[in-house]
């Protein structure tokens, strides 16, 4: 495995190279990770590029003391002159850990800062700034995954260093088989089915490079490790049955109509009903090979597909191993 200093010298230009950071930019490197190394690293790479770095401090150990003793007041506001910074920065940078989730404060307090958070990202999405998503390996991180932080950074480095080469061979494979298809099946050993119509205009990928070409047909967010394809599903035309660890969602025009859940079945209805399948993506990284519980990552596992139900509380659903994927009548990837 690369030394730590040392792949951290080299995350640092890559992360400014899948950025296309360009001279006389601001640019937003929001640290959620709190890697001292990496947010150094990445802040000479924009600087090297002729680029200003606006650096933005929200680690989970920092934004925990903030919480747990900034006035309510500050936290109703914590927004004011981050919104005035955004609107003058031209990309952003994210290096995340994957913990925020873990942070520890009244709710009173989560809930204020939250609000704000809200606010932020209505306008980032206003803006449409080219976005690079970086997975940075922290002990804590490691802990919550209940791993060694060794093997977290030996399995970010190895997804993180695929080269284009190596993304694109896999990508292209499924652009090339799903640029004329009119249908996706989603198929589960179980025996369900569940088929929507897709839009074919509207594939899109991430090799982990933010060009114009992907700024030009709205693809503003590249992540590290990359590797993915995604489509945008026809809102009303998901019909059958799709098979989750613990419930099973039956489709009708496009919406959840009705849930089995053997465990929990009052939270499954509350959970799913209703729920209207928006996005479908298929992982293709192929370093990453297993999920490790971090969605980030999880999500460009090569084979995996997530499913994205937009606003609605299901969010994000993450199937791993036990689906194979059609495009009309052609075996994409699966068992």
């Amino acid at each position: 495995m690369v030394g730590r200093s040392d792949n951290a010298l080299w995350l640092g230009w890559r992360v400014a190279q899948a950025a296309r950071v360009q001279p006389m930019e601001l640019v937003l490197i929001r640290d959620q990770a709190g890697d001292a190394d990496v947010l150094r690293e990445v802040a000479i790479a924009v600087e090297q590029a002729g680029a200003t770095p606006l650096i933005e401090l929200c680690a989970p150990g920092h934004l925990a003391q903030v919480l747990n003793s900034a006035p309510p007041s500050y936290l109703e506001a914590y927004d004011a002159h981050r919104r005035e910074l955004l609107q003058r920065c031209q990309r952003v940078i994210t290096l995340d850990a994957g913990a925020l989730e873990a942070v520890s404060a009244s709710p009173e307090a989560l809930e204020l800062w939250s609000q704000a958070q809200r606010r932020l990202e209505e306008l980032e999405a206003s803006l449409q700034l080219p976005h690079v998503l970086v997975a940075v390996p922290t002990a804590e991180t490691a802990a919550l995954l209940g791993q060694p932080l060794s093997t977290l950074q030996e399995t970010l480095e190895r997804a993180q260093r695929a080269t284009l080469f190596e993304l694109e061979s896999r990508i292209d494979r499924l652009r090339f088989k799903g640029r004329d298809a009119r249908t996706i099946s989603l198929r589960t050993r179980e025996g369900a089915l569940l088929r929507c119509s897709i839009k074919p205009e509207s594939w899109r990928w991430d090799d982990g490079y933010v060009d114009p070409e992907d700024v030009e047909r709205g693809t503003l967010l590249a992540c590290l490790p990359a590797g993915a394809v995604y489509v945008d599903v026809l809102s009303d035309s998901a019909e059958g049955t799709l098979v989750l660890e613990q419930m099973h969602l039956h489709f009708a025009g496009g919406a959840v109509a009705r849930v089995e859940s053997s465990h929990y079945p009052s939270l499954g209805e509350a959970t799913a009903l209703g729920a209207r399948l928006m996005r479908i993506q298929i992982g293709s990284n192929p370093f990453l090979h297993e999920p490790i519980g971090w969605s980030l990552i999880d999500q460009h596992v090569n084979g995996a597909v997530t499913l994205d139900f937009g606003e609605h509380p299901l969010g994000e659903v993450t199937l791993h191993g036990n689906i194979a994927v059609w495009f009309d009548d052609w075996q994409a990837i699966g068992y």
